[in-house]
């Protein structure tokens, strides 16, 4: 073919052309903008970028000429991750030209200039011109340059590098990456381009002239070639995210003959969004050229069998027909009253329809429409169509910023949740004009779907049902002046709002959730309406529907839920839950018809509870927690039995902790304590419940929490003694702030279900150690003289006249004054105090939480001297009087107290006659 050289002026400036043409490196702001910011390497030259690419295709080719950088984005085949490298050279600014070269057809076509056809081979020599096929064109580019051809499916890099040594390197683009296409649907007749909706490709030709024809495809001259609607075919390209719409696309038979129809890929948008197809799905589609006649438009397909080509290659098997109608129309006219009778657009992958399938057209967006016959094999019979407004129509769309332009119509923000009725217009094969009307609804306002801020519900510690259970009072702010008066208004009209997200794992029951116009309601009391000054926004008479709402919605400011009507939910849990409030004009608001909504209004419901630490902290200074046995015949009901040491060893264990201050105040009696393990895999107490989270026999719970120490593993043999590891580790104090809850309050529990329930809303403390100490651990004997307690270590004690051990006496102010006494902390507690026959008994600390009986034993050695002395003996008789002691002789007296539980406590002093 004869070629036709390019003047070298016509590369003094950037060429634009599609992908796969040459351009010169001058205005880059752009393009250096839009590189990646992480670069994955620096590579030292040319041929090390190779090397490192061996395997990878080139998507991009960027020269900066400030810096002098190459930066090369690449992807390796058959991944979607790409690479970016950046090569230093010593290139200067204006001295690089990037050059690509336009497939079309067969052509190689520069600025629209012919200079060569698919299969010549394009290069820069050492002059700097450009060849083809080893032939210089007389062009000039320059010594650097950046050449892609795209016949080839290469890029030739011919640059200096950083120490200004001239390197030259071909590498893959992303055209030579297009391993395989394979259509979607198998079988021939998939594979065949014909009418949209029957089988042929109608066609005819224009009667008259229609010079203003406003439809895409432009105006019509008299006889000229209209050809109606024709089917796709979808392929599935390898790699995936190979881009088919930026080759050049042809159908060519076996002899390498071209169809004259010009080939367009665009991602399938059944699947996909407009973006390039990151699943490799594309839609072809076909138009005819100008070459094609009505006469010999029968023949473009013929009987040949064709196959896809991108650049000139073929790609599929030589499967691909056409179906054209064997004759033109004569008489297709499309002139019936509303013959077009819905619009369709895709949205989320699908067809949808606006008249039988309701869908409103998407707000502050441009959406393709396309035309829907009340006969739909007239679709096939349509050469184009176009959209306006007439009319009123026509002011309407202006005041609320909808246009038409061709099929597409573009909506304003002021369009929410307008009605419109647009004006089709449609041509037949054979020129025939009808008009028709659609009436079809924008979407509502995006600021119909609005989110509240957070609503957080604490359920505080209380002591009655009423006082724990007040109402969640949600604030809706200003929400509603965020909508749109036109969406206000419809749902005005509609006269119904919904309350919706009950149950699941949110504190209130499942419910039936209409706040106002229909029946189903939840019943009045249950929920508040209320204005901004807390005034009633709706009287909560929900038996009848309403036509319109009393008050504007605007003036909607709080809703208030009640927990004691609506109850609790037995599955409810702390967490943040969405609430929903919907207005939707559908007659059955329960339906909750999504295609119905009017607005949608997301609440936020924290619904959460105190932390222990909130509530309680610990009530002791030292590490561990001294739980001091209290003992009890809880297990036998019996009264004290005076002496005898078999009372159960008890632990009041809620004393660990106290109030944390005045914010909550829970009751610390319902304290609950859990246990693990102690000794031989049993557990240190023996009155054991089973826990709230189900785990047996771990827990003790119960008005006085007190636990019932396990004396086997406490105590020694004789049962008189502590042993000396009485640590309980590991212990841990739940509170559950449902703990008052009843199943009156909540919605069809069982027992077991209103204990989980309890378990959900349960905080724990932090785990902390229990050691275990007798009931008098720290007690002592003390005489005071002279109102001084004396050293009891070197004091002795001298014996009244009557051999007795003086009692503690208290001076009028209630000092101690003489005599003595056993000191338990703050208590003292005189010796010559009777209450009845168990012993001391007095009524203070000591006495309420300690049951004291006492024993005495003399000894028979001599204080001072170690020597034998006479036989002496400790008797009690309202106060200890000791006998069988000599004038000056001394002696150490040991009285011994045993508790209840059975400890014994040996106490030592010394007297003397």
């Amino acid at each position: 073919m004869r070629k036709k050289y390019l003047s070298a002026l016509l590369f003094g400036a950037l060429l634009f052309a599609s992908a796969g043409t040459f351009t010169s490196c001058k205005d880059y702001d752009d393009d250096i903008n839009n590189l990646q910011e992480q670069i994955d390497g620096v590579v030292s030259d040319l041929a090390s970028l190779r090397e490192l690419i061996a395997t990878s295709y080139v998507q991009s080719v960027t020269f900066d000429e400030t810096t002098g950088n190459l930066v090369v984005t690449t992807m390796a085949n058959g991944t979607s991750s790409s690479q970016t490298y950046t090569v230093q050279t010593s290139a200067g600014g204006g001295e690089v030209a990037d050059i690509k070269v336009e497939i079309r057809g067969k052509e190689l076509v520069v600025n629209d200039e012919v200079i060569g056809e698919i299969g010549d081979t394009v290069a820069v020599n050492e002059n700097g011109e450009l060849t083809v096929n080893g032939e210089a064109t007389g062009i000039t580019v320059g010594k650097y340059a950046i050449l892609t051809d795209q016949s080839q499916g290469t890029v030739t890099i011919q640059l200096p590098n950083a120490n200004g040594e001239m390197e030259t390197v071909t590498l893959m683009t992303s055209s030579a990456a297009l391993t395989a296409i394979q259509f979607q649907e198998d079988g021939t007749t998939a594979n065949t381009f014909g009418g949209a909706i029957d089988n042929d490709i109608e066609y005819g030709i224009a009667g008259t002239n229609h010079a203003d024809w406003a439809g895409p495809k432009g105006a019509v001259t008299r006889n000229q070639l209209l050809v109606g609607q024709i089917s796709t075919l979808d392929v599935q390209v390898t790699p995936a995210d190979y881009d088919l719409s930026a080759q050049t696309l042809t159908l060519q038979n076996s002899l390498g003959n071209t169809i004259d129809v010009t080939v367009k890929a665009t991602p399938n948008q059944m699947l996909l969004t407009r973006a390039a197809s990151a699943s490799g799905s594309w839609t072809l589609s076909i138009e005819m050229n100008d070459d094609v006649t009505v006469n010999n438009i029968a023949r473009v397909f013929g009987d040949s069998k064709y196959s896809l080509c991108v650049n000139g290659k073929p790609f599929t098997t030589f499967t691909i027909c056409g179906d054209v109608a064997a004759n033109r129309q004569l008489s297709a006219v499309l002139n019936s009253n509303n013959l077009v009778d819905d619009l369709k657009f895709v949205s989320g992958g699908r067809e949808v329809t606006v008249v039988t399938g309701g869908r409103a057209l998407p707000l502050n967006a441009t959406t393709d429409l396309t035309a829907v016959f009340a006969n739909p094999s007239d679709f096939d019979l349509m050469y184009d169509s176009y959209i306006t407004f007439e009319g009123t129509m026509a002011e309407r769309a202006e005041a609320f910023e909808i246009s038409a332009n061709g099929m597409s119509i573009t909506t304003g923000s002021k369009a929410a949740g307008v009605e419109i009725t647009a004006t089709v217009h449609t041509m037949s094969v054979t020129g025939n004009i009808a008009t028709s009307e659609v009436t079809f609804r924008v979407a509502n306002s995006t600021a119909s779907a609005q989110t509240v801020e957070t609503t957080t519900y604490t359920l505080a510690p209380a002591r009655t049902v009423a006082d724990l259970l007040k109402p969640i009072t949600i604030d809706l702010g200003d929400v509603f002046s965020q909508i749109d008066a036109a969406t206000l208004e419809q749902v005005k009209e509609a006269g119904q709002l919904r309350l919706s997200g009950f149950g699941g794992e949110f504190l209130l029951a499942n419910t039936t959730g209409n706040l106002y116009g229909v029946s189903g309601a939840i019943a009045t009391n249950k929920v508040a309406l209320l204005k901004a000054d807390n005034s009633v926004w709706s009287n909560g008479n929900f038996t009848a529907a309403n036509t319109t709402l009393a008050d504007g919605l605007s003036s909607l400011r709080y809703i208030k839920l009640d927990p004691t009507q609506i109850l609790l939910n037995k599955d409810a849990k702390p967490g943040t839950y969405n609430l929903t409030l919907a207005a939707t004009d559908d007659p059955n608001a329960n339906t909750a018809n999504a295609e119905n909504t009017i607005l949608r209004v997301t609440i936020p419901v924290e619904i959460k509870v105190p932390t222990f630490a909130e509530m309680f902290v610990k009530n002791y200074t030292t590490d561990n927690f001294e739980a001091r046995i209290t003992p009890t015949d809880i297990n036998s009901g019996s009264a004290w039995s005076g002496m005898t040491p078999n009372a159960d060893a008890g632990l009041t264990l809620s004393t660990a902790f106290k109030l944390a201050g005045t914010t909550y105040t829970p009751d610390a009696s319902k304290l609950a304590f859990a246990f693990e393990a102690f000794k031989d895999g049993k557990y240190p107490v023996t009155n054991l419940d089973q826990a709230y989270n189900g785990e047996n026999f771990n827990a003790i719970s119960g008005a006085q929490t007190l636990a019932l120490l396990d004396k086997t593993l406490f105590f020694n043999d004789a049962g008189n003694a502590l042993v000396a590891d009485t640590d309980m580790e590991n212990m841990v104090a739940y509170y559950s702030v449902l703990d008052i809850i009843t199943r009156a309050n909540c919605s069809g529990t069982t027992a077991a279900e209103l204990d989980i329930l309890k378990e959900n809303f349960t905080v724990t403390s932090e785990p902390y150690t229990s050691t275990v100490i007798a009931a008098l651990d720290g007690i002592q004997l003390a005489y005071y003289h002279n109102k001084v307690a004396q050293d009891l270590s070197a004091y002795e004690v001298t014996l009244q006249t009557d051999g007795s051990i003086k009692p503690l006496t208290f001076d009028a102010d209630g000092n101690p004054e003489e005599g003595l006494a056993l000191v338990l902390g703050d208590d003292i507690v005189p010796v010559g105090y009777t209450s009845g026959a168990i012993g001391y008994g007095y009524d203070n600390a000591l006495a309420g939480y300690y049951k004291v009986g006492v024993t005495s034993v003399s000894t028979t050695k001599d204080v001072l001297s170690d020597a034998s002395i006479s036989a002496g003996s400790i008797t009690w008789n309202s106060q200890y009087e000791v006998t069988g002691l000599s004038s000056g002789e001394s002696a150490t007296v040991t009285i011994t107290l045993i508790d209840a539980s059975g400890i014994e406590y040996p106490l030592t002093l010394r007297v003397k006659r």
